[in-house]
């Protein structure tokens, strides 16, 4: 069981035409929740598995993102202990910084879901639960400290391997001990996240590169992957929706690795079946799923990945079968998108 992130509703104005500039970082607005979360020091017989950072842009600073103060940034570190039988107990800890209101709603989402389960004891102002599934447990905890969140979550727990209230409240001291005495850093610069690549979020498709059909649901999202302490992956990502008789979404996605092997073998496999894919930049794939939907009719979704070098761009569009019989308004995106990319990709 794992919390679900923020979900923040952004607007960005477009991007076409414009250069693969660096991002200069924003003004700084306190402690990086990078240095409040969990690190391997803190977790003994723990392993570390990756670590993610995220950063969103509100409508107010659409045009200046990402070189403008964002709505929410949030840091967290995965890590997963082995157990005799072959599975494993994981626990993820996550700083988030962000407006009061959005922090406050995170925070009573964990009370809402700690109603009806075991408590956690843990010092006043914090919550906690656990919640049993079979033979194993998970359990969820969380604070406010400042500007910050701090949430702890772990899975999969065993009595053979046992983690009890005493070690969730040290946990979440530490985090919440770290938040309070970190000193206030300069943001994240993104531009800097995989040298010598080109940075991802002008590569997104924007309102007027997919028309006035479908609506800006959300802006700019940028996510870097890290693992072994280096940055393995940075994503922007934009969501369209479009109305009618049938709703329809639409994720435009640009990811940049850190070299084409890892392009090639991370980012070209989407879940789904494989169908046939258009003819587009250095590698192409496409793909096709179907499931229940919340009513009678099942929701399609097609997937293309094309590739550029060590960038893959994602175009993934999702409606109900009925409406979305084929791949075709997809591949036409993911051309403009692909159109898009080679333009800017040859500055």
């Amino acid at each position: 069981m794992r919390a679900t992130w923020i979900a923040c509703a952004l607007v960005l104005t477009s991007l076409v035409g414009a250069p693969l500039a660096a991002a200069q970082p924003a003004t700084a607005a306190g402690p990086d929740p990078a240095q409040v979360v969990l690190a391997p020091a803190d977790l003994d017989g723990w392993a570390q598995t990756q670590a993610v950072r995220t950063e969103t842009w509100g409508p107010a600073a659409a045009s200046t993102a990402p070189n403008a103060a964002s709505q929410m940034y949030a840091y967290e570190t995965d890590f997963t202990r082995q157990l005799a039988d072959g599975t494993q107990e994981t626990l993820t800890s996550r700083a988030t910084e962000g407006p009061a209101d959005l922090r406050t709603a995170r925070f009573q989402a964990v009370q809402h879901d700690a109603l009806g389960q075991t408590p956690i004891q843990l010092p006043a102002g914090a919550i906690g639960f656990w919640e049993n599934a079979g033979d194993t447990r998970s359990g969820a905890a969380a604070a406010q400290v400042g500007g910050l969140l701090v949430e702890l979550h772990v899975s999969g727990i065993t009595a053979a391997q046992p983690v009890g209230d005493e070690q969730v409240a040290n946990w979440l001291s530490t985090m919440t001990s770290q938040a309070t005495n970190a000193p206030d850093a300069p943001p994240f610069d993104w531009s800097q996240a995989v040298p010598g690549q080109p940075v991802p979020w002008p590569l997104v498709l924007d309102q007027a590169s997919v028309g006035g059909d479908w609506d800006l649901e959300s802006g700019l999202q940028l996510t870097a992957s890290s693992a072994g302490g280096k940055v393995q992956s940075v994503s922007a990502a934009r969501e369209f929706s479009r109305s009618g008789a049938y709703r329809r979404t639409l994720d435009s996605t640009a990811t940049v690795y850190d070299s084409v092997a890892d392009a090639s073998a991370l980012g070209m496999t989407t879940p789904g079946t494989a169908i046939d894919a258009p003819a587009l930049g250095d590698q192409a794939t496409a793909f096709k799923a179907t499931e229940s939907g919340d009513g009678d009719a099942p929701e399609v979704s097609y997937t293309v990945n094309v590739r550029h070098g060590p960038v893959v761009i994602t175009t993934h569009e999702t409606g109900v079968a009925d409406s979305l019989d084929s791949p075709d308004e997809t591949f036409t995106l993911a051309t403009t998108a692909d159109t898009r990319a080679s333009s800017l990709l040859a500055q």
